[in-house]
């Protein structure tokens, strides 16, 4: 899977890059305010998720994508560990975690059967 970007004609840059980024099957990127909006499930169905606001727990809403969840980002963050559960994330084929408070690669990530880019 490829994401590429463009500039669409006639559409003005935001004057700061978005949070979150939702990749859809059929869809153009979606941008996303707040975290408010995983929260209240407005995510349903995302098959990419990008999450980037100086997190310090792993967001267990994102779980609620298990079914479809293919990408996850969660790097530029203050995450030091991913939950026991990780593994819950049986589609998950690419995780970006860099930029974290890792000190080492988290073991759950073996979890997911399909993870092949970590």
């Amino acid at each position: 899977m490829i994401f590429q970007t463009e500039t669409l004609p006639n559409t003005p840059l935001p004057s700061k890059p978005p949070q979150y980024l939702l990749y859809s099957p059929g869809q153009t990127i979606i941008r996303m305010q707040t975290l408010t909006q995983l929260q209240n499930g407005k995510l349903s169905g995302a098959v990419s998720l990008k999450l980037s606001e100086g997190l310090t727990h792993f967001p267990r809403e994102i779980f609620e994508l298990a079914e479809t969840l293919e990408v996850l980002d969660l790097s530029h963050n203050k995450l030091s560990v991913l939950p026991a559960d990780f593994g819950r994330l049986r589609k998950l084929r690419i995780f970006f975690g860099s930029d974290n408070l890792f000190t080492v690669l988290p073991e759950v990530l073996a979890d997911c059967p399909l993870l092949d880019i970590v």
